[in-house]
C-alpha cells in the first residue's frame, strides 16, 4: 500500500524538489500536483487523498482556512518561507512543518515521518480484526494480522509476507503449508508464486491483479474464480 499524495504550491523549485523526492521514494504516490486551491478541493473531495503537502500561503486563503472547507481531512505537511505558523501547525497535529527553501536531508526526515505516522494509523485499522497469523521471523515467533498482509510470495523453500504497512517478513514455509492455514475466503492462489488478500486487490483484468501499482500475473486456471470473488466483493 502507497501513500496518495497532492502537493499544493505555486513554487516551481519546492515544487520540482518535492516532485522528485515522492517519486523516487517507494512509499509514496504523488496523484496531483497542483497550483489552484479550488482544483485541489475537487480532487480531494473525489478522491482517496492520504496526504498533502500544502504552501501556508494560497493567496486570496492561507491552507488553514482552506482545510476548513473540506469535510474528510489528510493527513498534512504544511510548507512555508516562515515560522510564523509552526506552532498553528503542530497544534493541528500536522505531521510537519518544512521551511523554504527546501533542503533534501531536511525532506527525507519529513517522509520518514510521514511513513511512521501512516504505519501508526494503518496498524491501528489492521489489527481491529483479531485473528492473527503465528509465524517465526528472524528467530522470534510473531504474530502478523491477517488484515495486514497484503500478498505473500515464495522465494524456493522460503515464503516473503508482504504487508500493506511496508513491513515484510521472511518465513520458511511452503506455499501448499500456508494455504492450509490462512482463510479461503480471503487468501486466493494467484498464480505458483502468489497468494493475495482479496480486500488489498485495487484492480484486476483478465490476465492479472494490482495491489496498488504492484502487478501479479494469475493463472489461467484460477483468474476466472479469482475476478468472479472480487467483482462479487466490489458490490458489497
Amino acid at each position: 500500500m502507497k501513500i496518495k499524495c497532492l502537493l499544493l504550491d505555486t513554487d516551481l523549485t519546492s515544487v520540482n524538489l518535492l516532485t522528485n523526492q515522492l517519486r523516487e521514494h517507494y512509499a509514496f504516490e504523488l496523484t496531483h500536483i497542483l497550483s489552484n486551491v479550488l482544483e485541489a478541493k475537487d480532487i480531494l473531495i473525489n478522491n482517496n487523498i492520504d496526504l498533502i503537502f500544502i504552501n501556508i500561503d494560497l493567496g486570496f486563503i492561507n491552507a488553514f482556512e482552506f482545510l476548513t472547507t473540506l469535510k474528510q481531512k489528510p493527513q498534512v505537511v504544511f510548507i512555508s518561507t516562515s515560522e510564523e505558523f509552526a506552532y498553528q501547525a503542530i497544534e493541528s497535529d500536522a505531521i510537519d512543518y518544512l521551511l523554504k527553501p527546501l533542503d533534501v536531508s531536511r525532506l527525507s526526515i519529513c517522509l520518514y515521518k510521514c511513513i511512521r505516522r501512516f504505519k501508526s494509523i494503518w496498524e491501528d485499522d489492521d489489527e481491529t480484526g483479531n485473528e492473527t497469523l503465528v509465524v517465526k521471523h528472524e528467530g522470534k515467533t510473531i504474530k502478523i494480522s491477517l488484515n495486514k498482509i497484503a500478498y505473500i510470495k515464495a522465494f524456493g523453500d522460503y515464503l516473503r509476507i508482504y504487508a500493506s504497512n511496508f513491513d515484510s517478513y521472511l518465513i520458511l514455509k511452503t506455499m501448499k503449508d500456508i494455504e492450509k492455514i490462512l482463510p479461503a475466503d480471503i487468501f486466493y492462489r494467484a498464480q505458483k508464486s502468489y497468494i493475495v488478500n482479496i480486500h488489498k486487490i485495487t484492480k484486476i483484468n483478465s490476465r492479472s491483479l494490482f495491489i496498488n501499482d504492484y502487478e501479479i500475473t494469475m493463472s489461467r486456471q484460477i483468474s476466472k474464480e479469482l475476478r468472479e470473488a472480487f467483482k462479487n466483493l466490489s458490490q458489497l
